[in-house]
Parts: structure tokens; sequence; C-alpha cells
């Protein structure tokens, strides 16, 4: 995942997520680190990890912005639609 280069990087990736019409996954890291990225197969592998360690994730869907949070069962339905093109 990326580090975006603004000051409020969920504001960002919200707004991205509204109006780029593409889900967006949001996550900290242990040093508190913000990251947000497009949900793809990279994004969702890091996500993973990061609940592994009780960290949480958010889910920003596409054409709202709304966030969900995401556990481990979520994160492999994704990533299953995303390997085997399931739409």
């Amino acid at each position: 995942m990326k580090q975006l280069p603004t000051d409020d990087i969920l504001q960002t990736a919200k707004r991205k997520a509204k109006y780029g019409h593409r889900d967006w996954i949001y996550r900290r890291d242990l040093n508190g680190k913000q990251y947000a990225d497009v949900a793809n197969l990279k994004s969702l592998e890091d996500a993973m990890l990061n609940v592994d360690t009780d960290l949480s994730c958010v889910v920003l869907c596409a054409n709202s912005g709304c966030g969900m949070l995401l556990d481990k069962e979520i994160i492999t339905n994704m990533i299953n639609y995303i390997k085997y093109n399931f739409a």
C-alpha cells in the first residue's frame, strides 16, 4: 500500500472511493502510519496481515465512500472474488 501525501489520508481515500468508482482499503500499521490504496490483491493481503495483528482495516465503498470494518472472513471473500473473477 502506498502512503498518500496528504495530511488527512482517510478523507482523501473516502473522496477517491466516492468519485473514482473503486473500493479503497484504509489501514494503520503498528507504528501508526496510515495507508490507503485501491482494493486489489496486494492491498487485501496487507489488510489480512493487519487483521492478524489485531489492527483494524476499513474498506471504503465505491460510489458512496462509506466505510466498513474488515475481518478475516470478509477479506478472504474479497480475495477470492479478485482471484477467480466473480462479479
